[in-house]
């Protein structure tokens, strides 16, 4: 757990290697590669690791239960950071940048995230770091290594 001077508190209730099955990509600029993953499913295919082999078509998922949340509380900032890619675009990007809308938390939120290696360009080996504030305290933070599938888990 994870406590900032705001009192707010961070569990990690899930941090897991999975595949994902179905789905679609539309275009989402708030995203790590401007892309969203909609209408898919999810299968474990490893959970309670922060080891994730960088197989296309699978990805990771991290799930955290927030306590504490003061109700003039209304979003988080989460900050990303990971191994440098090229877009499409030619634009390089190693950070993104987003809000986590908190909504009608009445003191408690659960959040999800998950990424998902859908092209070869987003595969680069390397740390997956996942921060999350409150105006200027950190609430949580969390690191995935993505790793070259021939490695072991």
């Amino acid at each position: 757990m994870m406590r900032s001077d705001l009192s707010v508190q961070s569990e990690v209730v899930e941090h897991s290697y999975v595949q994902k099955t179905g789905g679609r990509l539309v275009e989402d600029g708030s995203r790590v590669t401007d892309l969203l993953n909609i209408g898919y499913d999810v299968d474990v295919i490893e959970s309670n690791t922060w080891k994730v082999p960088n197989v296309l078509g699978n990805g990771f998922l991290l799930a955290v239960k927030f306590s504490r949340i003061p109700a003039d509380i209304s979003s988080f900032d989460l900050k990303v950071s990971f191994p440098e890619m090229t877009l499409p675009s030619g634009e390089k990007r190693s950070t993104v940048n987003r809000e986590i809308d908190l909504t009608g938390h009445n003191g408690e939120y659960m959040w999800v995230f998950d990424f998902y290696f859908d092209f070869a360009y987003e595969t680069n080996p390397g740390p997956w770091n996942l921060q999350v504030f409150s105006g200027d305290y950190k609430i949580h933070s969390s690191t995935f290594h993505v790793i070259e599938n021939r490695e072991k888990l």
